[in-house]
Order: structure tokens, then sequence, then C-alpha cells
């Protein structure tokens, strides 16, 4: 049992041994009739029905505890696991990067795996050491896990080449399997920023260059569950623990 269902079983415990008390101490009998005694029957089905609903199996079709966001505007919206398992799976737009090893990723590389991103640059001396040790945490809570995938993505491909992305990682302690740094053209850095991850669009600088703290959750078919500013410890607890969920979703489909 757990101590939520014991706390709910032990108030509707003592909330019964109080009015049975105190119609006891009246005069009126429980078994006699009268409002008093509608009001104990009343409230007998009352508990009832709080200790039954405490111990109920969950309904399957009952909303996540993870929304989903849709679109660029990022309002969450609560599906039920039915609803989520009979979509055919997200926008998220197809994509060919390529990562610090050299190695190029697609959209069919994230199928089956939970997602977190995010967006740096390899010469960025402000905030990208703070989202890069935030994503180390989620690698060390994860290390090694084949359902987890996390992305780092460059904002200025042009001078992030493959050579220059795998010097960053060795510098960092990076590993190319499951924590790979992607670079590519800035159109199609862009449209999977934008169309896929819902970067909002005012998040690109004058100079065309994406600056935001946003780390983005994806579940195993692409769809954005969840939105955390790196830069803040408790959020980024929260991602991790919200990992954990979608895991956990997954393996009990």
């Amino acid at each position: 049992m757990s101590r939520r269902t014991w706390i709910t079983v032990t108030l509707a415990a003592v909330l019964a041994a109080v009015l049975g008390a105190s119609l006891s101490f009246t005069g009126f009998s429980l078994a006699g009739t009268g409002p008093r005694t509608s009001a104990l029957a009343w409230f007998a089905s009352f508990e009832s029905s709080l200790v039954t609903g405490a111990l109920r199996a969950p309904d399957p079709h009952a909303a996540p505890p993870l929304p989903v966001f849709e679109a660029a505007e990022l309002t969450p919206v609560w599906r039920s696991a039915t609803e989520l398992r009979g979509q055919s799976g997200s926008s998220f737009p197809d994509f060919s990067l390529t990562d610090q090893n050299g190695r190029l990723l697609a959209r069919g590389d994230l199928q089956g795996r939970v997602v977190v991103a995010h967006f740096f640059f390899t010469h960025c001396s402000n905030i990208c050491p703070t989202l890069i040790s935030a994503m180390g945490r989620v690698r060390d809570a994860y290390a090694g896990h084949a359902g987890v995938m996390l992305l780092s993505h460059s904002v200025t491909p042009d001078y992030d080449t493959p050579v220059m992305l795998k010097a960053y990682a060795q510098a960092n302690k990076i590993d190319g399997q499951q924590w790979r740094l992607l670079t590519g053209s800035n159109e199609e850095i862009s449209r999977v920023a934008h169309g896929g991850y819902f970067v909002p669009r005012s998040a690109v600088s004058a100079q065309g260059v994406i600056h935001t703290e946003l780390f983005v959750l994806l579940d195993e078919q692409q769809r954005v569950r969840g939105v955390y500013n790196g830069t803040l410890r408790p959020e980024m607890e929260q991602l991790i623990g919200d990992v954990k969920t979608l895991l956990a979703a997954h393996s009990a489909r």
C-alpha cells in the first residue's frame, strides 16, 4: 500500500470513528432511522468510495502525467495513453545532421528513444558551459541507457565543423554514442529548432543565431513532452525525473 493510500484509508477510518462516537453520545442507535443514521449511511458509502478509489488500478484511458506540446505556442495538452498510442507520430521534420565523429543522424535514428536536446556553440563562453554541465547531469543519470539519446545542436554550424565538435567533445569528456554534438547547414538547424523542438523565433539574434537556454524532451515518437530552463537546477532535476516517466510509460506498452 502506498503512503497516499494509507493516509486516505486512515483518514476515512478516523472520520468514521468520530461520527460514530458523536451519534452514540447523543443517544441515537446506529441501527435506527432518521437523519443522523442517513448521514452515517452516506458517510459509510463515501468512506467505501475513498478506500476503493485509493486502491483502484490506474485507468488505462486516463491522461498521462506528462503533457504534449503540439505547436510553437508551447501550450500543454494532456492526452490519454489510448490517444497517444493511436497517433501515428509527430510533425517533427526530417533532417540529416552530422555528429562529432562524422556520422550522420536522421529523424529515424530517434525512433523508439527518449531524446533530450538543446542548443549551443563551441566558442560560447557565457551560458553554454552551464548548459553543457546541465546535460552532463542528465548523462550521469542515464549513462549507457540505450533508450536515452542526448543531442547538443550547434547554432554556428559554419564554425563548428565535425573536427571542432570532436575537439570540444574530448575537452568536455563527451562520448560519441549516447551524447552527440551535431552540426549541419544553417537552414537544417533552423528547421529542426523551430519546426521540431518549437524553439521560439524570438530566440534568434539579429545576426541570425539562436540563443536559448531551453532543453527539450522528446518521447519515442518525437513528440515534445517537456521544455526546461537549462540554467536552473530544479528544472533539470524535473527533466531527469520526466525522462524516467517516459521510459516507464514506454516499457509498459
